[in-house]
Parts: structure tokens; C-alpha cells; sequence
């Protein structure tokens, strides 16, 4: 069997760091196992980690029970990425500075998924980078700046909206919606309202 994350002996090893009783052991051991890891980061219980390549920025929360198997993962300064989220695939899954990850995602990072600075992603969005399909022949997801996307949304291959957008409940994102400060809902997923911005309404 072809292994794409750390090599199985490395896996196993990460197996036993993720279950290590500290935060400060658990982060001591996947800094002996490569990662690169900032200052002041937490890594819970159960958060296994096997990509290749791993850089976590300052001030970064990583909950329990997530996976992170992806190719390549970054993760930018102050960044909170909360518990039981899935990153998988052999691509490359780029988080900015102070994104919120709330629960039960699942990033399917076959091809490259990059979320820009500030962004929020509510509890149980999926993701997804490959599969049958013929809209685009780039089927990277970008999601932009300061961007909301709310409560079980699913983006298929090669969509994805600006900076500032209002993705909302149950969207079906099915392209990419390049114009900032919109709202967008439905299945298919289609801008509703322009000039949008979300932060004025949150509560």
C-alpha cells in the first residue's frame, strides 16, 4: 500500500504523539517529527497530524480529534481550527492569519484549497477539489479575505467567492463568484444581494 503522509513508521509515531497526555509534549513531538511549528501554538488531544509538509504560524488552536493529512499544510498566525475537521489529499491546504474552523469540515485537498486572512467557517462545510466533473479544468478552491460562510455549505470543484462574501446556510457553491462583499445563497448557490457586509449584521 502506497502512503502519501509521513511514511507508515512515521505515521505510527504520530499516532503516539497525538496521544500524549500535554499540550507542550504534543507540540515538542511533532517539532522532533518535522513540523514546523510557531510559538504559543495548542495542538488537543487527538489531533493527528501527518502531512509532509507543516507550518503553523503564531498563536495558532488546533482542537482535538482533528485530522490533518493533507500534502502540504499551512496554517497562518492566530488561526483557530476547532475540533473533528478533516484535511485530506495529496495537494496543498493554505489557512491565513485568524481563520476560524469550526467543527465537522471536511477539506478534500486533492488539488490546492487556500482560505484567505480572517475568513469563518461554520460547523459541518465540505470541501471539495476532485471528482466527476467538467465545469473547470482548475479545480483548486479559493475562498477570499474576511469572507463568512455559514453552517453546511459544500463548494464543489474548482469554485469559490472574494474577499468579504456571505456564503449562507446550505449553499451549494457550484462556481467562483470573484466580486467582493456579496451574498450568496441556494442551490446552485447565486448572489442575491451586492455591497453586502456581513460584519455589520453579526451578533
Amino acid at each position: 500500500m502506497r502512503d502519501h503522509g509521513l511514511g507508515l513508521r512515521r505515521m505510527d509515531l504520530a499516532n503516539l504523539v497525538c496521544r500524549l497526555p500535554f499540550n507542550s509534549l504534543r507540540v515538542l513531538g511533532y517539532r522532533l517529527l518535522g513540523l514546523r511549528i510557531g510559538r504559543n501554538v495548542r495542538i488537543g488531544y487527538k489531533a493527528h497530524i501527518t502531512s509532509k509538509t507543516c507550518v503553523i504560524g503564531d498563536d495558532v488552536m488546533i482542537g482535538g480529534r482533528n485530522n490533518i493529512s493533507v500534502g502540504e499544510f499551512r496554517v497562518g498566525a492566530g488561526a483557530r481550527i476547532h475540533s473533528g475537521n478533516s484535511f485530506v489529499g495529496r495537494g496543498r491546504i493554505e489557512l491565513g492569519r485568524d481563520v476560524k474552523i469550526y467543527v465537522d469540515a471536511y477539506f478534500d485537498g486533492w488539488n490546492s484549497i487556500t482560505v484567505g486572512d480572517g475568513t469563518w467557517i461554520a460547523k459541518s462545510c465540505q470541501f471539495w477539489t476532485h471528482g466527476a466533473t467538467k465545469m473547470t479544468p482548475d479545480t483548486s478552491i479559493v475562498i477570499g479575505k474576511g469572507a463568512y460562510i455559514a453552517a453546511a455549505v459544500l463548494f464543489a470543484p474548482g469554485a469559490g467567492v472574494g474577499d468579504g462574501a456571505f456564503v449562507g446556510l446550505g449553499a451549494v457553491v457550484t462556481k467562483r463568484f470573484p466580486e467582493p462583499n456579496c451574498w450568496i445563497v441556494g442551490n446552485p448557490a447565486a448572489v442575491v444581494q451586492s455591497g453586502y457586509s456581513w460584519k455589520e449584521f453579526w451578533q
